[in-house]
C-alpha cells in the first residue's frame, strides 16, 4: 500500500492546532522538549549518574569449563553389592537400596558380565547410573569372589580397599551387602546414625562384646587399612569379618558397637523387634531358630519388614509341604546342619560367661517357618 504525505496540509494542520491553543499556555509547548532534553542531560552526565553507578553490587563469575560440576553424593561413603550371578532379584534388591539408604551415598556394584548385563536390563539402574549415583564395575581379574576363601581374601587386600572401593580417594564408611540381606523401609534408624562405629553388623550371640556378621555391615575403611598396613592374613583361617574385627576392636580408640546395640542395626541370630535391617545368611538357605522358629516373629517380621519377602525363597500356597513330609525330614535330620558362624569365637569379642573355645552349636532352621504359605506378588 502506498501512502503519501500532503505537506502543506500538515503544515496548516499543525499550524491550526498551534493558534487554537490558549495563548497563554503557548509557551509551554515549547517548554516541553527543552525540558525533556534537560532532564535526560542530567542523568547522563549529572553526579547522581556516577553515584547509582558506585552502588551496583560488583559480581564475578569464575567459569571453569573443564571442570566437572560438583557431586550431590558424599565422598566419603559408599555402599557395595558383589554378585557375579544374575538374580532374579539383583535389580529390585539393589533398586530398594538406593531408595532407603540416606541419598548421600553412592553405590558400587562388581560384578561379572552376566549380572552386570542382566542388571543394565533395567532402566532405572541406568538411570541411576547417568546420574552418577550408581556405578556398574568388572571385578577385577586379580581378585575373585567365588567362594567364602576367595572372599576373606578380597577383603583383606589392602589394594582392593585403595584402589577399587576407593580408600586413597576419600572413602571412609563403606555399606556391605549381599544378596541375603536388606534394609526395611519402616526402621526409624538411618544408616547415618552408626557412622561413628568402626564397625556393626548383625551379632552372633548378645553377650558378645563387639562385632558381628559383615554380610551387612558397616565398616571404617580406615580402620580396616590400620590392621591391613602391619599384618596379613593367613589363608583358610578365620573368615574375613571375624579376622578384622578380632583386630579393629583392639586398635588405640577403637569405636566398636556392642551386641546390643549391634540387634538394633542387623538381625541374623539375635531377635529384635525393629532393626534396621536383616541378614538371612547362606542365601535365605538358612533361617536361624532363635528368630524363624517363633510364628509371633515371622508375623512381626512380615508386618514391620515385608519387603523381606524379596530375597527369601518363599513357596506358594499349592507349593506348601505336607506335615508329613516335616516330619519326615525332622526324622532323617535330627541334628539339623551346623551353622555357617563361626566356631571358636576369640576372648576379646565374647562375654564373660561364655566358654572361649565353646562351640556355637546351632541347628539349622528347618521347621514350620521354611513352609509358610506367603505367596510371591510383593
Amino acid at each position: 500500500m502506498k501512502v503519501t504525505i500532503d505537506l502543506e496540509n500538515a503544515y496548516t494542520y499543525a499550524a491550526t492546532q498551534y493558534y487554537s491553543v490558549n495563548p497563554r499556555n503557548r509557551k509551554f509547548v515549547f517548554l516541553l522538549p527543552a525540558s525533556l532534553f534537560l532532564v535526560w542531560f542530567m542523568w547522563l552526565f549529572g553526579p547522581s549518574h556516577e553515584t547509582v553507578k558506585s552502588a551496583l553490587p560488583k559480581v564475578s563469575v569464575n567459569y571453569h569449563p573443564n571442570r566437572p560440576p560438583p557431586s550431590p553424593y558424599n565422598e566419603t561413603k559408599l555402599a557395595l553389592l558383589i554378585e557375579t550371578r544374575p538374580m532374579g532379584h539383583l535389580a529390585p534388591l539393589l533398586l530398594h537400596m538406593i531408595t532407603i539408604v540416606p541419598p548421600d551415598w553412592r553405590f558400587l556394584f562388581l560384578g561379572t558380565n552376566e549380572s552386570i548385563s542382566h542388571l543394565n536390563s533395567s532402566l532405572p539402574v541406568q538411570g541411576h547410573e547417568r546420574n552418577g549415583k550408581l556405578d556398574l564395575m568388572l571385578i577385577p581379574e586379580n581378585i575373585s569372589v567365588v567362594g567364602v576363601e576367595e572372599t576373606s581374601q578380597t577383603f583383606t587386600n589392602l589394594w582392593f580397599y585403595d584402589e577399587v572401593l576407593g580408600g586413597n580417594r576419600g572413602v571412609e564408611h563403606l555399606l556391605v551387602f549381599q544378596t541375603d540381606s536388606i534394609l526395611c523401609a519402616n526402621s526409624e534408624l538411618s544408616l547415618n546414625d552408626w557412622l561413628e562405629y568402626d564397625w556393626v553388623g548383625a551379632p552372633w550371640k548378645i553377650q558378645d562384646k563387639f562385632g558381628g556378621n559383615g554380610g551387612l555391615s558397616l565398616r571404617k575403611i580406615s580402620k580396616i587399612k590400620q590392621v591391613l598396613q602391619f599384618q596379613e592374613r593367613i589363608p583358610k583361617t578365620d573368615p574375613e569379618d571375624l579376622w578384622l574385627i578380632k583386630r579393629i576392636g583392639l586398635l588405640p580408640g577403637a569405636n566398636m558397637a556392642t551386641a546390643r546395640q549391634e540387634s538394633e542395626f542387623s538381625v541374623e541370630n539375635v531377635w529384635h523387634s525393629s532393626p534396621m535391617g536383616f541378614h538371612l545368611g547362606m542365601s535365605g538357605d538358612r533361617l536361624p531358630e532363635g528368630v524363624w522358629d517363633s510364628e509371633d516373629n515371622r508375623k512381626r517380621i512380615y508386618e514391620y519388614c515385608p519387603e523381606i519377602k524379596m530375597i527369601m525363597k518363599m513357596r506358594l500356597e499349592r507349593e506348601r509341604c505336607t506335615q508329613d513330609e516335616i516330619n519326615r525330614y525332622n526324622l532323617e535330620n535330627p541334628n539339623g546342619n551346623p551353622s555357617e558362624t563361626p566356631s571358636e569365637i576369640p576372648s576379646e569379642i565374647l562375654g564373660d560367661d561364655e566358654n572361649l573355645n565353646g562351640k556355637l552349636n546351632r541347628k539349622r532352621e528347618i521347621t514350620e517357618a521354611a513352609f509358610i504359605p506367603i505367596p510371591f506378588g510383593f
